[in-house]
């Protein structure tokens, strides 16, 4: 019999559960709330009509972890259809809301962490995004994002504004014309160079015919030379 192989959700969940137990032993202050994504139900403080098959852990409010959510969270079980909703980005709206509700006014580490195989596609609505990035920003709160089973990783410093994102794909934009030009560029420098090198190999050729006919000049005078001293 073969060995069982863990699934990503599993994975996942076993993380989750491994990271919550140590936020339980280092402060009884700490707090924590669990949104999982592409879930049957729908469970949360915001419009179920807008954001479905979204569950929030433990009740819909960012609270101090327990076992019970523990327990809770070994017995979860996500679909995998494409065709249900609970993406990312709502998950993310409805993370985001929930800590700023939780968290308003006071003073403290924030911080929401995303478990993520990246398998399913996720519906972009820029307005959105871009609500969801002023608010982590106005609340100091860092994003993770824990991807499981990626090859590559990628840290960055700040999300881009659109304005922001607009001068930066200006600036990519410039500096890709530029390349282009600076590869025509040297493209029509190679060929002056080439043609240099033609003209010069040319004028090379010529100048060995003229000497090519000096020396045989000379190897006639010296030919006669030889023969009237044998002579």
């Amino acid at each position: 019999s073969g060995q069982h192989q863990q699934t990503r959700l599993e994975c996942a969940k076993e993380a989750l559960e491994s990271w919550i137990s140590d936020l339980m032993i280092q402060s009884k202050l700490n707090e924590v709330g669990v949104v999982l994504l592409k879930t049957i139900e729908t469970s949360h403080h915001l419009d179920e009509d807008d954001f479905p098959n979204l569950t929030f852990l433990p009740e819909g409010v960012v609270t101090r972890p327990t076992i019970q959510l523990l327990r809770r969270l070994q017995k979860v079980e996500c679909s995998s259809q494409d065709s249900i909703r609970g993406d990312i980005m709502d998950g993310l709206v409805i993370a985001a809301d929930a800590l700023r509700r939780r968290t308003l006014g006071k003073r403290c580490n924030r911080s929401i962490v995303i478990l993520t195989d990246a398998s399913h596609e996720v519906l972009i609505q820029e307005k959105q995004v871009l609500r969801v990035v002023d608010s982590l920003r106005e609340m100091d709160c860092k994003l993770h994002v824990i991807g499981l089973d990626f090859t590559e990783s990628a840290i960055f410093d700040r999300a881009l504004r659109q304005s922001d994102a607009a001068v930066e794909n200006r600036k990519r934009k410039e500096n890709n014309e530029e390349d282009d030009g600076t590869q025509m560029e040297e493209s029509s420098n190679e060929e002056e160079d080439d043609n240099d090198t033609r003209i010069s190999s040319s004028s090379t050729d010529n100048s060995g015919s003229y000497s090519d006919d000096d020396d045989e000049d000379d190897d006639c005078a010296s030919r006669k030379r030889d023969t009237e001293r044998f002579l």
